[in-house]
């Protein structure tokens, strides 16, 4: 095995420059098992330039500790540097909202990822080999996937690699037991409880049975169910950059009209989406509103994809603003308002000639014409006011239509209120009723700043 796990190694990585018997340097995450014990014998046999990680998760009490004292003494035989932290899993995963396994995998890949950037290693080897491929290959096909999930574990996933890769499980234990090896085993391993051990014990020796040559067959098919990934991962990209329009970095548009025209069009959008979080029945429920009413959201927890007349718009998730801000007389100078900016409010006296700058930005109003409380707030459903040039009133949401303000973007609309009274959409339009006339008095300026 030594031969065959260098040519792999090698061949996949370049690990090791036989011209200056140099290696490059690995951070092995070694649990005790047979596999990580296998893996890290073969690396000290070759040469390979390793140190080692282990993670205490004390979830089995005095046998989690005796898989760390095991680790360490391995460090000892091969004279090479071991890294042990521990967790406590169960607290972190009960405040992190996740199962034991999900935190477990979280703690420990960021521990090692942190190992890495400290001491500068080349990649973090972990001893998954080809049983463990199928069986999360099986774990995803029941859970339901795409055709990533169905290659299982990849050799390498960013600065992540498998050594072992090429090799089963029966030659991994084969060659174990030829070196007199000895290893942890982890009970938890045995219980069936756990759906990746009923597949281990149950259903793979299954699979063996029906075709004698099974793992070369296995090989060949996720060899060519990675070639399927990559020609669909070239479409995907460039279909991608024919119906976008990313030019604004705040937001990515999909033009509606192209999508439409492609085969399969909510595989594409799932993924298309799926970096940003969303699921593929999140995909079926958008792509079944495409023909209904524009206005649908649909959200992550980082974005949310709105429909939209004539397009789907994806833009990073924003914070709702839904302070109320009251004033029992017009505020005096800058005020900073949540999801808006700062206003700043001025009165000035007002005169024949004198000319006041109007945009969305700066509005002018005759003060005399306002009394009551004074409220900013965010622009609600149902709201009404008469914006300035009309006689009669408007609903908020029709006028906001009628400006063509995205819908991702309304939620954080404010209003301007006196009174009771809408008498500027903020940033939009002011109202007829506070226009200035030839008779004003005093003028009350207000500018929005950036």
């Amino acid at each position: 095995m030594p031969d065959r796990f260098l040519n792999f190694v090698n061949d996949e990585w370049g690990l090791y420059d036989t011209s200056v018997k140099q290696s490059a340097s690995l951070l092995l995450t070694v649990s005790g098992g047979i596999d990580s014990v296998v893996l890290a014998h073969l690396c000290a046999q070759t040469g390979l330039n390793f140190s080692m990680a282990h993670v205490n998760f004390g979830l089995r009490g005095a046998e989690s500790d005796g898989d760390e004292a095991f680790v360490r003494e391995l460090g000892v035989r091969y004279a090479k540097p071991v890294h042990v932290t521990q967790f406590d899993t169960e607290a972190e995963a009960s405040h992190a909202g996740e199962s034991i396994q999900m935190a477990a995998r979280r703690l420990r890949y960021s521990w090692f990822a942190l190992l890495q950037q400290q001491y500068g290693f080349t990649y973090i080897a972990t001893a998954h080999h080809q049983n463990d491929v199928l069986e999360t290959t099986l774990l995803n096909l029941a859970r339901g996937t795409g055709i990533a999930g169905l290659r299982g574990l990849p050799k390498q996933n960013g600065q992540i690699i498998r050594p072992l890769w090429f090799a089963t499980r029966a030659q991994i234990e084969a060659y174990a037991l030829q070196e007199g090896l000895t290893w942890r085993e982890d009970s938890s391993n045995r219980d069936d409880k756990y759906l990746r051990n009923q597949i281990r014990h149950h259903v793979v020796p299954g699979l063996e049975a029906v075709n004698a040559n099974f793992w070369g067959t296995f090989l060949r098919t996720i060899d060519r169910l990675r070639a399927t990934e990559t020609i669909i991962d070239d479409e995907l990209a460039k279909s991608w950059k024919w119906v976008t329009d990313s030019s604004s970095s705040a937001q990515i548009v999909i033009d509606k009209a192209k999508l439409g025209t492609l085969l399969e069009p909510t595989f594409r959008l799932a993924e298309w989406l799926r970096p940003y979080g969303f699921v593929y029945e999140q995909v079926v429920s958008l792509v079944s509103c495409l023909q209904a009413e524009p206005g649908q959201c649909f959200k992550t927890t980082t974005h949310e994809l709105w429909h939209q007349k004539h397009s789907l718009v994806l833009v990073p998730k924003k914070t709702v603003f839904t302070d109320t801000y009251r004033w029992e007389s017009w505020p005096a100078g800058k005020i900073d308002i949540a999801g808006l900016g700062i206003l700043e409010f001025s009165v000035t006296e007002f005169a024949k000639g004198l000319e006041f700058t109007e945009d969305q930005h700066v509005v002018s109003m005759d003060v005399s014409r306002l009394s009551g409380e004074v409220v900013i707030r965010p622009w609600q459903a149902g709201d009404r006011f008469q914006p300035i040039g009309m006689r009669g009133q408007k609903l908020v949401s029709d006028f906001l239509s009628g400006q063509k303000v995205p819908l991702h973007e309304r939620h954080n609309v404010h209003v301007l209120i006196v009174g009771g009274v809408i008498i500027w959409v903020i940033g939009y339009r002011i109202s007829d009723m506070v226009k200035l006339k030839p008779d004003a008095r005093k003028v009350l300026i207000i500018r929005l700043l950036p």
